[in-house]
């Protein structure tokens, strides 16, 4: 991800400058990316290190080994209704189709596959899959 990604795809980010030093997912991407390179090359402790720096920093942790596909228009986010830890945790081999929304303090489990356009409120098991059908997924 580029600061003119998110220009793109951001219509609330007014210059380079502003989202340079202010977007703190862009700084979480930049994190992991330079994690996943050093866990990659046996460096696991330093990548680990440094995800908790860019956790403090951020706000934001994906961890170094995390093996994650997010499609365009994903929204993971909180409900606004809950205290302490807002939003959802991803666990790893999980795919979020385009526009789904994953919302609240939730776990998606290992192995799942969220269809596009579907609304998650609920945790999702290991290994379940969504059907194009379906358009609304709500856990269960």
């Amino acid at each position: 991800m580029t600061v003119a990604t998110v220009r793109e795809r951001d219509s609330a980010a007014k210059s380079r400058l502003e989202v340079f030093p202010c977007y703190s997912g862009l700084h979480a991407v930049w994190f992991y990316r330079i994690n996943h390179w050093l866990r990659n090359r046996g460096f696991w402790l330093l990548a680990r290190w440094l995800s908790q720096v860019a956790r403090f920093l951020t706000g934001i942790e994906i961890q170094s080994r995390v093996r994650v596909t997010l499609n365009p228009g994903v929204t993971l986010g909180g409900t606004g209704k809950e205290h302490g830890k807002r939003h959802p945790t991803i666990e790893d081999e999980v795919v979020i189709g385009g526009g789904a929304k994953v919302l609240g303090n939730i776990t998606v489990g290992r192995n799942c596959r969220i269809g596009a356009g579907s609304v998650v409120l609920r945790n999702v098991p290991e290994n379940r899959r969504t059907s194009i059908t379906r358009f609304r997924f709500l856990g269960g």
